[in-house]
């Protein structure tokens, strides 16, 4: 069923977005609906060439779906400004996040990955097509080493924020079933509501500090100041509090503050396009559910059942009270 949720997914997407009048659906130009959908596509897409996913073709690529205008529609992308800005990173791949789902199924679902053993060949086969990793990780050439953020200093600047957003790593160099043999990988952002706040900033022309939190270590100075510890957080204007440098946390309280008291960010944010953000984004939560539940369905962990009856919630899977793990199972 997961995996029909999946198909049915992708064929809803290419159908609306194969249709478009533009390179995007706001137009011309990326708008709201725009960041979400881009932002999922971007996981989708890394999650299906690297075979997170137990789809009987994986891995496979989003033609092979049967949504050939999917991957050109994540090139345009890809290739504006703001995406590399965001993103650090100029891959059409991602192992940041990639091994971010694979650590969060083993340590919620660990008897449905064999203890993350399922996963060396996934992670393997990502980080050798994640050019960005290849780099920071001293595989390829020498770049830039994207690290850990040291606290805010100096006073705010009205029309530059700070922006904090979650980051983690492709490898820790761990050497443990995630890591086999990979080094110690950059920290690089791994938040999509980040990633979706951050494109329509710098869509709009407004410049902001970045911030890289580790989820595994998140620094002191962050979790005293800020101490709900979750990302996005923005700290002055827009965004923000206009009269004191308290950090305001949350997607859309963010983009609610921003839209007031900029007017470049409203007209960024608009849900004017060819599809509302509504639909746009039910059919990515859908397209989520299936790709991630779908592989630890099976799942006995107690905790990997409520991380599945919460994914299967957002995707809209009806979630049956009081049901027996091998009745959920079997329903699946």
């Amino acid at each position: 069923r997961l995996i029909l949720l999946i198909q049915d997914s992708f064929k809803e997407l290419e159908s609306l977005i194969s249709k478009l009048n533009g390179p995007f659906i706001g137009g011309k130009s990326p708008n709201m609906a725009d960041a979400y959908l881009a932002t999922m596509l971007f996981w989708a897409h890394s999650a299906l060439e690297c075979g997170l996913m137990p789809l009987p073709q994986a891995p496979c690529s989003l033609k092979d779906m049967g949504a050939p205008s999917l991957r050109p529609y994540l090139d345009r992308w890809v290739q504006r400004p703001s995406w590399k800005e965001c993103y650090k990173s100029d891959s059409i791949y991602s192992a940041t996040s990639m091994m971010q789902a694979c650590a969060t199924v083993t340590k919620m679902a660990p008897d449905a990955c064999r203890q993350g053993k399922d996963f060396v060949k996934v992670l393997a086969r990502i980080r050798g097509l994640d050019s960005a990793y290849r780099c920071a990780a001293g595989l390829d050439d020498k770049c830039a080493f994207h690290g850990y953020a040291p606290a805010p200093e100096g006073p705010l600047v009205p029309g530059y924020p700070r922006a904090v957003v979650m980051a983690s790593r492709a490898s820790y160099g761990n050497s443990d079933d995630l890591d086999g043999s990979a080094p110690r990988g950059p920290l690089m952002p791994d938040c999509s509501y980040s990633h979706r706040l951050g494109l329509l900033f710098y869509e709009a022309g407004i410049p902001f500090e970045t911030y890289l939190i580790d989820t595994r270590d998140k620094a002191p100075w962050f979790l005293e100041q800020f101490p709900a510890g979750t990302t996005p957080a923005i700290q002055g204007t827009p965004g923000g509090w206009v009269h004191n440098d308290e950090w305001v946390g949350g997607f859309d309280e963010i983009v609610a503050r921003a839209k007031e008291q900029s007017m470049g960010f409203a007209a960024v944010a608009n849900d004017d396009g060819q599809h509302k953000t509504r639909v746009v984004c039910l059919l990515c939560r859908s397209l989520a559910t299936g790709l991630l539940a779908s592989r630890f369905a099976e799942t006995k962990v107690e905790d990997g059942k409520k991380l599945l009856h919460g994914m299967m919630g957002m995707g809209g899977v009806n979630v049956m009270p009081g049901e027996a793990g091998s009745e959920l199972r079997d329903r699946m």
